[in-house]
This record gives structure tokens, sequence and C-alpha cells, in this order.
């Protein structure tokens, strides 16, 4: 283990136990920021200020003269937005609801992992400086496990912002908008009464230094445990106030967090074929006990080094075109947005360079190539055994580390017995000849209108596309490389190719598209140093075809999916359509190429994918966005469908090296 983490769960063992945990004194620092004290404001003084403040007044007044209405029904309206949204933290709940949840994390888990001595500089840096968390975003303990992490540390709790699913359940969403959660809309459109008290909320913490804030960059959760693209206005609102001049400075923390196995795993995977999300309710809680039966094995959390704005942004954006700005006037220029943009990138960089490489990541992904390669989705322990060496050392050659906490083997042995809830080994794990199946998992086909026969099969298929995919942040940039080498060797059409590619992609694999030339030429220099490619004048030679193959299949699938979802497209008539009506069409078209072909595996099925593909066709113009649903183009869609083709039927079935 890396001498810079501890294990949070022998901390909490040496302090008594979880109840002692809670129990211990503790002392938060509070913030007292260059030229002003700290305010020590209570959640209710903090709502008046809100509802009291120059921007909410100004939206009231126009709310009120566009729906003709009085200003006093307008704050009245203010208030219930604010009575509903706000958090009511007070530090003797966050111990009873902090000791459940101490419980349930040091039952469920392992060992959770963390760079504690990071996370205990931060109380420094806190004394006198705005923090803003932003972890990465895989699952609901994410939250919880943070906050405990800080009341360990006595790193004040910061106030979390929390979506509206929470307050489905009256009971969950106070006990954790009493230990800091403020709840946000998922959608607010242009609700200027809204838009204005959600952002003075936001803002007046990290002005007036009230505690942390801790957003999640990415807006949601990502059930396919890849990266989704940064919200750039939800980080416009949090820079805000040191651009605007309100502030000295802000630090931004970015936190990694990776689970050998998340909670809802299972649940991930039915809500991608079309499962209804469930509610958070009481009793969906109460049902959820039976997690405490299982292992979930270990998590590492990783504080990254604070960011300062101030040097961070350095003269890019002048602070002093801001500073005299009222708030009806308050515009950033289109190259303003674009560091903004810039930074929001910059933090899933830091997020991708915090997050491992696991064994059995790989070694998942040497099982869907293998499987691709099978008509009855099983695999030989001993083909794929070869394939996750032969993996590991390429990676290793391309200077990307592969984190191996003991050996191979150990690592794998002890990763089927975690998952062997969908994934199971007949026969001794040594035998060559033993086989690897994955479970068909029991599901209800009365929800969805794919049959019950194929879910079974795509569940297992999709949970464990999702485990090879948490390696896929540095897999995806030689993978796609890989499929512009095998379609040119002109080094300038190469690089043409792979800036399209990486364009088509982009809502799969979350790339800083400004970074795209100086990333191309990192990954020509490491293909040359790991032997596979050759540099000869203005061309580029192939020396190792097979592992060019291999990888490049890790994302053609996508450009099958593409291609499969302007068929569908294609065939609509009228040629209108909505995002759902097309991913159920493409579900049914992608089934019967499954019938026919098994290298097109049953984890295209999901609707995460698929709706990935809807909107880079949206975006490439073959679609066009209307009141209740699209206005399909075919003429676009056939355009985009030819450049397609060269990359589809380029050859790489074989996961043999």
């Amino acid at each position: 283990m890396d001498t810079d983490y501890v294990d949070f769960i022998k901390e909490i063992n040496k302090q008594g136990g979880p109840f002692q945990f809670v129990r211990n004194a503790r002392e938060f620092p509070t913030c007292s920021q260059f030229g002003r004290k700290a305010t020590n404001r209570s959640p209710k003084d903090i709502i008046e200020s809100v509802l009291n403040s120059d921007k909410v007044m100004e939206a009231v007044r126009q709310y009120a003269a566009q729906n003709n209405v009085s200003v006093a029904e307008g704050q009245k309206q203010c208030r219930n937005i604010m009575e509903q949204m706000a958090h009511d933290f007070t530090l003797s709940n966050v111990r009873i609801f902090g000791y459940i949840i101490t419980k349930v994390i040091t039952t469920v888990f392992d060992e959770i992992l963390v760079n504690a001595k990071q996370l205990r500089a931060l109380r420094e840096t806190f004394k006198d400086t705005p923090v803003i968390f932003i972890p990465t975003h895989r699952t609901y303990i994410d939250f919880l496990l943070l906050s405990v992490l800080c009341f360990d540390q006595e790193m004040t709790l910061p106030a979390i912002a929390a979506a509206m699913d929470f307050m489905n359940s009256k009971m969950i969403g106070e006990i954790l908008r009493q230990c800091g959660a403020f709840f946000i809309r998922r959608a607010v459109g242009d609700d200027i009464l809204y838009w204005a008290i959600f952002t003075e909320y936001v803002q007046t913490h990290i002005v007036e230094g009230d505690r942390p804030v801790e957003f999640f960059i990415e807006g949601t959760r990502s059930r396919t445990n890849k990266s989704l693209p940064p919200k750039y206005g939800l980080l416009q609102i949090l820079l805000e106030p040191y651009l605007r001049g309100n502030i000295y400075d802000m630090v931004v923390v970015p936190v990694a967090m990776n689970y050998d196995k998340i909670l809802e795993e299972q649940l991930y995977a039915y809500e991608l074929l079309g499962f209804p999300k469930p509610k958070e309710s009481t009793s969906g809680l109460l049902k959820a006990r039976s997690i405490l039966d299982k292992s979930f094995g270990r998590v590492q959390v990783t504080f990254g080094k604070p960011i300062s704005i101030r040097e961070h942004l350095g003269v890019s954006i002048k602070r002093a075109t801001f500073v005299c700005q009222p708030d009806s006037q308050w515009k950033m220029s289109e190259v303003e947005k674009r560091h903004i943009r810039a930074f929001g990138h910059h933090i899933i960089k830091n997020h991708y360079e915090m997050s491992s490489v696991s064994v059995w990541s790989i070694a998942c992904s040497s099982i869907i190539l293998l499987t691709s390669d099978a008509k009855d989705n099983t695999v030989k322990c001993g083909d794929f055994l070869k394939l996750t060496h032969n993996l590991i050392d390429l990676l290793r050659s391309l200077e990307i580390q592969v984190h191996i906490r003991k050996t191979v083997a150990q690592d794998l042995e002890r990763a089927f017995k975690l998952h062997s809830d969908f994934i199971t080994i007949e026969g001794d794990a040594k035998d060559p000849n033993s086989i690897i199946r994955l479970t068909e998992l029991k599901v209800d086909g009365k929800k969805t209108k794919i049959s019950k026969d194929i879910l079974s099969q795509a569940v297992s298929l999709i949970i464990l596309t999702n485990h090879a995919n948490s390696s896929m942040h540095v897999l995806s940039t030689p993978s796609i490389f890989s499929l512009a080498l095998l379609s040119s060797s002109s080094i300038d059409k190469l690089k043409e190719c792979y800036k399209w590619l990486r364009t088509v992609l982009y809502s799969e694999f979350v790339h800083d598209p400004l970074d795209v030339d100086n990333e191309f030429d990192r990954i020509v220099q490491s293909f040359t140093l790991a032997g596979l490619i050759e540099s000869k004048e203005e061309s580029v030679i192939v020396k190792d075809i097979n592992y060019i193959e291999i990888l490049s299949r890790l994302t053609k699938p996508y450009l099958l999916i593409l291609s499969v979802m302007i068929d569908v497209l294609m065939d609509v008539s009228p040629l209108h359509i909505t995002m759902s009506e097309a991913t159920s069409l493409a579900q049914n078209r992608l089934i019967q190429l499954h019938d026919r072909d098994s290298s097109v595996l049953l984890s295209s099925l999901s609707a995460d994918i698929l709706k990935n593909a809807f909107t880079t066709l949206d975006q490439r113009g073959g679609l066009q966005k209307l009141a209740r649903n699209y206005s399909i183009h075919p003429e676009q869609l056939n355009n985009f469908k030819k450049q397609l083709t060269t990359y589809v039927e380029l050859p790489g079935r074989s996961s043999k090296i």
C-alpha cells in the first residue's frame, strides 16, 4: 500500500469504533478571508441574506413585471424555493447520521484508503481561502464518504449540491439537509427566480466562507464508470465570485473516488436496459439493507493538489473587466468562456491522473474482446490469461501503469471472488481449458420492451463493460489512434483521422478539445517508443498489426452503434422522432444484428451509449431539435455514414496475440 494512504477503517477502529468515532471532540476551522472576519452565520442567516440580496431582489422585480403580480408575491415564491433548496446543517445531527454511515461503510468495504495528509492540510487553507471540492461521481456513497472523511480530519464539512431526487423521501431528504446537503433541480430552464436564488446561495457560501462547497462537475452520477462532459455553466457560477473581485482567491480540490465494486452496480445495468429508475424513498432504503451482507472490496480516495484559481487563471481572464459590472450586465466573452471550459477539462484530467488502472479492469476488457469471438459468450481461462498478461505488457510499453496490488494471479483470484455474482470460473482457474462464464441474472421482462432472455444475458455484459470502462480514460487514446492507423499511413491524413474520431467519440470519451494536437503528438511518440510504429519521412509504418487491431477494437463498437443509429433514423417516416423512440428502435436493430453475428455484443443495448450516439448525430447536423422531438436530415446522415464506413468495416476480429 502506498505510504501516503491510510486505511480509514483501521483509523476508526483505533478510535474505538463508529460510535466513539462520531462522539469524539472535533474542532472545525472557520474561514476569515483577506480583509474580512469569519461570520459564523447560521443556516437561517444565510437564507435571509440570499432573499435580501440585490441579485434576488432584482430578479423578483423582473418576475413581478413579466407575470403581472406584486413584488410581495414574487418574494413569497422566492422563500418557497429557498426553503426547499437550503441546507439546515447541525453538528449534532451530523454525529447521529454519521454513525449510521460509518457503520455501513465499515461493514460493506474491506478497506477505505485515503491520502489523509492532503485533506488535513486543507484545514489551514480554509482558514483564509474558500475551498471547493469537486469529486468524481459514480455512486451515492461519494458525498457521504467525503463528508465522513472531512469529519475525521477536522475539516469543516462542505455544503453539498444534491439532486432533488432525494426529496422523494422526506426522511432521507431531511437527514441529508441537516448534514449540509442543499437540493437543486436537474432542469431549471429560464426560471429567473430559481437561477437568481441558486446562484446567490452558492456564491454567498464562497464569499462569506460559511463552509466549503462540494459540487460534481459532471452534474450527475456516471452509470457507465466513464467521466461525463463537465458542466461549464455550473463551473462559471462557482468561479464568478473570484472573477468579479468579491474574493482574493479560491481553491479547487479535485477528488478521485475509486471503487472495486459500487453498491448500485446491478441497478445501473437495469436502468441502462430501460428499467425505470427507482425513486429514492424510505422503503427503498429499507429494502437496500441486504447490501450489508455483501462485500464491495476496497475504496481508494485521492485528494488532489489544491488548485489556486488566482494562480491557474493568472492574467488569462482580466478580472478588472467584471469588477464593476452590475448583475444585469454580467456577461463573459467567448474567449473567457473558452478559459472556463478549459478549466473544466483540467479538472477532468486531474480526475484521470488520480484514477488507477486495475488488473481487473484490464481483465474485463480481455473477456469482452474474447467474448465477441465466441458464439456462446464463454471464454477459456488459458486464452483469457494470455490476453490479459499481453495487454498489461502492452500498456507498460506505452508507459501506462497498471496497479498490481500483489501479483496478477492473486489480484484476479480476489476479483473473481468479489464479482462472483455476475461472473464465474467453471473448474480450476489454473487449467487453461476451464471456462469463464457470465451469469444470466434474473430480470422482469414485463418492465421493458426487450425479451427476458436477451435481458438476462445483457445485464452481466453491461456490468462487465462498466468495469472495463474504469480503464478507458487511459485506453481510449491509444485505441482511437489505432483505429486511425488502420485507415491511413500518411502522417497528415493520420492526424486528420484521429482528430475526426476524437470529435465523433467525444460523448463517450471526454477529452479537452483544445489539446487534441498535443495529444496526437504524444501518442505518436508513445507508439514509436513502444515499437508499435515507425515514422518514415511523411508516413507511418505499422510494425505490430496484431496489437494495433486489438487496441482498435476497444472503441470500434461505438462507431458501429453510430452506424446502426443512422440506419434506424433513415428508415423513419415521417422524418420526426424523439430520443426515446430512436433508442428503442436501435436496441431492436442491434438485437437482430446480434442474432446474425455474435461479435455484436448485447452490451451495445445500453441506453447511455445509444443516447450518446443520438446526441452525436444531433451535433453533426443529422438531427435538429424541435419543441417536442427532432427532425431528421437524411442527406447529412448519409454523408456521415459514408465517413463511418471507413472505420466500421476495418479489419480486426481476432483477439489472438
